[in-house]
């Protein structure tokens, strides 16, 4: 048994810190010999690490950035390309520990690591100018390239496939925001985006309609109709 000696409370396995101020517990002279057999594993140990590991690294992005941002503007003040090596540090810290996290879905995690490399490429346009090759290229071929992950997902997991479809629309969504950028003339290039778009709406229409009574049961989960 072990007691925290900020909190006060005893806790009878043998974890080395504290549940609720992650304090290092003072173990009794008893419990430091008594060897327990069949116990579930200390987790919280391997979250602290993995927190401390998150902490350490998070400093060395804060350094990089600091660093970074003091040269930019001392040495060179055009163009303010710290901005792209601090979005590109952080940009990997926050992958790290996305991919880390086994909480979230597989497909979520690439999502999110597809939007935000994304985001980053329009970081660079508008450092150097804002050309919009970002918004042309860039944006429809993430749109392409997560669709198709899409696909393949859904094949290799096909029982549950239809759990997929709110990426689906929220890719419509994405698609219909870019032909809207196309109509007001944002987005130049015609091409590229019309065929993300015309694949985000086949993809859904696909998996809706060879998806049969799975694929609208989730719709009806989904948008209660």
């Amino acid at each position: 048994m072990s007691r925290c000696r900020n909190c006060g409370v005893e806790v009878l396995d043998d974890t080395e810190y504290c549940p609720l101020c992650r304090g290092v517990l003072d173990k009794s002279a008893e419990d430091k010999n008594f060897v327990r057999f069949n116990e579930y594993p200390d987790i919280y140990t391997g979250l602290h690490r993995f927190s401390l590991v998150k902490r350490i690294l998070f400093f060395i992005a804060a350094v990089v950035s600091v660093i970074t941002v003091f040269l930019n503007i001392t040495y060179a003040r055009k163009p303010l390309w710290s901005i792209i090596v601090v979005y590109a540090v952080f940009y990997l810290f926050f992958t790290f520990c996305r991919f880390a996290n086994e909480r979230h879905q597989v497909f979520t995690k690439i999502a999110l690591t597809v939007f935000w490399g994304f985001v980053y490429m329009v970081v660079i346009d508008a450092v150097f100018g804002f050309s919009r090759w970002s918004i042309n290229y860039v944006l429809p071929s993430a749109i392409i390239l997560i669709d198709s992950v899409l696909v393949i997902l859904m094949i290799v997991d096909h029982r549950d496939f239809q759990s997929y479809m709110a990426f689906e629309i929220a890719m419509i969504g994405v698609g219909i925001v870019q032909m809207i950028l196309l109509a007001t003339e944002v987005v130049t290039s015609t091409a590229v985006s019309e065929v993300a778009f015309l694949m985000s709406i086949i993809l859904f229409l696909g998996t809706l309609i060879l998806g049969g009574r799975a694929a609208r049961t989730e719709m009806q989960r989904r948008f209660h109709f």
